[in-house]
């Protein structure tokens, strides 16, 4: 009895949460009228990769115009409309014991927005260190933060982030 209870409740929450999922950008209902339409309309073109819908969709989660105010999902955004997109890219594959880089085209390069990666800097300001530390130091910070962007191979350290590869010697 408890296995047949069971499903339907499990069938229930997947689908809720895959509706979601689909409906949803940055915690921005898509249903009409549980939004606002001009921030519905900001969230359709910010996920579809419109650079200045997401800049404007950044400024209003900073300053709680239309949305509640959220400056992780500021930052988050201000990163996607600062950052180039498209055009080729290299793909980094170990191969027989070394790295190949393989050239892939990800569409038409779009470059970042100035404005973006302005208020971005704003914004991460006040996480930066006051005090000056070492290379090994900022590997380790990143080593942790970003353990699951990291493949470690002998004697290289490779860093996919935010769409930019890193290859470093750890000699």
């Amino acid at each position: 009895m408890a296995a047949r209870l069971t499903l339907p409740l499990l069938g229930a929450a997947l689908l809720g949460t895959t509706a979601c999922a689909s409906s949803c950008y940055m915690g921005i209902s898509m249903i009409p009228g549980e939004s606002a339409p001009e921030v519905q309309a900001f969230a359709q073109r910010a996920r579809a990769g419109d650079k200045h819908a997401q800049l404007d969709l950044s400024i209003r989660f900073e300053e709680g115009n239309d949305v509640q105010q959220d400056q992780a999902r500021a930052i988050k955004l201000y990163r996607q409309a600062a950052g180039d997109s498209g055009g080729t890219q290299m793909m980094y594959v170990p191969h027989k014991g070394y790295v190949q880089a393989i050239p892939v085209n990800a569409g038409p390069r779009i470059a970042g927005l100035t404005e973006a990666k302005r208020r971005e800097i704003v914004e991460n300001r006040e996480n930066l260190p006051n005090k000056p530390v070492s290379i090994r130091q900022q590997l380790s910070a990143c080593e942790k933060k970003y353990k699951n962007r990291i493949q470690k191979m002998p004697g290289l350290l490779i860093i996919n982030f935010e769409g930019s590869v890193f290859l470093i010697s750890k000699k």
